[in-house]
């Protein structure tokens, strides 16, 4: 099944400069305070007016190993893609407060569709690790979809190789977690006509406007090209991205971009956009059905 594979896969659509690319693993919120972490405390009873202190006894205690795991699928449910392979994708998240090692398998149904792989960064035997509060996305890769009699489901289950089960159960020198350091979840591949029809397919739209120095519109050297994109999304979409190359003849106008108004820096960082010296890319993750994003940036012509 290919379970030993380290790689990355998503689901791609594509219009123009549209592309669902893979994220790579994101940085989930902030962890719980890390296992093995001793917390210590004193008190100060103050005295009198010449504010004479005296200090208490300090206590101690260290934050136990806590073992836990969450799974979601990306997109709960869409059509079918009429397409000899489906691709599935699915984010693992470790709960826990500390570093944890996690066993992945996957199902699918009815009869006639089987997984053929799983795909993840840092999939080694069926298994990842992760840090604490990290996630990690695992594409499941599906087969026979296209000729299954109705909808396909597909589950994907993460369980923690310390140990899992009631929550609070000591295993070893950790202790199991809320959710039982066992969760899985399912998506769902609707039956339709095949392919996704043209009203459900993701569209992206540009125009352009020119603003020549002598206030005209006329395409003249120096003057300012302002491209518009939209992107509509009338289902459920994941990991989209634009990317628009700088055509020639023209160069980038710095701080230009912006993402539905909001304005975004050329640099790779923590906003959506970033300028690499040849294209404005935009990562703008998981869309849902009925989203409209809205790209505008500017060139100058040479």
């Amino acid at each position: 099944m290919g379970m030993g594979r380290t790689t990355r896969g998503s689901r791609h659509f594509a219009a123009t400069a549209l592309a669902c690319a893979l994220v790579p693993a994101s940085q989930a919120a902030a962890a719980s305070t890390p296992a093995g972490q001793v917390i210590r405390n004193v008190a100060t009873l103050t005295l009198g007016t010449q504010q004479q202190q005296v200090a208490s006894n300090e206590v101690t205690l260290t934050v136990a190993h806590v073992v836990d795991v969450a799974v979601a699928a990306v997109v709960a449910s869409r059509p079918q893609a009429d397409v000899a392979r489906e691709e599935v994708p699915f984010v693992v998240r470790n709960t826990g407060n500390a570093a944890e090692r996690y066993r992945l398998s996957a199902a699918a149904t009815p009869a006639g569709v089987s997984v053929v792989e799983l795909a993840a960064e840092g999939l080694t035997d069926g298994e990842i690790v992760l840090a604490a509060g990290e996630e990690r996305r695992v594409t499941v890769a599906l087969a026979g979809v296209r000729d299954a009699a109705g909808d396909a489901t597909v589950t994907l289950t993460a369980t923690a190789a310390t140990g899992h089960g009631a929550p609070g159960t000591p295993v070893g020198d950790a202790v199991i977690g809320a959710g039982g350091a066992s969760a899985s979840a399912r998506a769902v591949l609707t039956r339709g006509t095949g392919a996704l029809s043209p009203g459900a397919a993701p569209t992206l739209s540009k125009s352009q406007s020119v603003a020549a120095p002598d206030g005209s519109a006329r395409p003249v050297s120096g003057a300012i090209v302002t491209y518009r994109l939209e992107a509509a999304f009338p289902v459920d979409t994941p990991a989209v991205s634009i990317d628009d190359a700088i055509p020639a003849g023209t160069v980038f106008v710095p701080g230009s971009v912006t993402l539905d108004g909001a304005a975004q820096s050329d640099a790779a960082d923590a906003d959506a956009a970033r300028f690499d010296g040849t294209a404005v890319r935009v990562a703008m993750g998981d869309q849902p059905g009925g989203a409209t994003r809205i790209v505008r940036f500017q060139v100058r012509i040479k």
